[in-house]
């Protein structure tokens, strides 16, 4: 393990964690304005 392979996985790692974030936010944001749709048309 050299220290190039580490900074290498921590960069992948850091990549994919923002990516799967990102996501994750685009999904519950998408999520809660369908919700919030609906509320306001039950009213």
């Amino acid at each position: 393990m050299t220290l190039e392979h580490v900074t290498l996985i921590w960069q992948s790692g850091v990549d994919f964690g923002f990516k799967a974030g990102v996501a994750v936010g685009v999904v519950a944001g998408v999520a809660l304005a369908w919700l919030w749709g609906r509320w306001v048309r039950s009213r």
